[in-house]
């Protein structure tokens, strides 16, 4: 029987560690569609898109990996593996996309740019507009 990887490493593809699919779809069903959804659905009633507010929650998804995988670097591939697999959860999924070379972005806008008098401050990192207003 051969050995089974090291816990801190990742293969390709999810399939290669179905806990990490086991892990992702309880953190989807028990955070996420719990209290993460109760507070974008009382943040709803102020006139905030639902739309701009899962992208921020995706946002925050991925910050939190960041962080992680800043202070954890062992575990940068199996951090990105199960970020990857929260964020194709519902309703994560097409919040959400990584460029060829893994670059995170959202697909909308939080609008915190329009905090500034002028409307003109500056986006997020990972914002839509990121590129268009460089």
């Amino acid at each position: 029987m051969p050995a089974s990887p090291p816990p801190d490493t990742v293969g390709d593809g999810p399939s290669d560690h179905p806990e990490l699919d086991h892990l992702a779809a309880g953190l989807a069903g028990q955070v996420i569609s719990g209290p993460v959804r109760d507070v974008v659905e009382a943040v709803l009633s102020l006139s905030v898109s639902a739309r701009v507010l899962w992208g921020n929650v995706a946002s925050a998804v991925n910050g939190a990996a960041s962080m992680f995988a800043a202070t954890r670097p062992a575990r940068v591939r199996r951090a990105r593996a199960l970020t990857s697999l929260l964020l194709d959860q519902p309703p994560l999924r097409h919040t959400s996309t990584l460029s060829h070379d893994g670059t995170f972005r959202r697909r909308s806008c939080c609008l915190i740019y329009r905090a500034d008098p002028h409307a003109s401050g500056p986006v997020c990192g990972d914002c839509v507009l990121a590129t268009r207003r460089r």
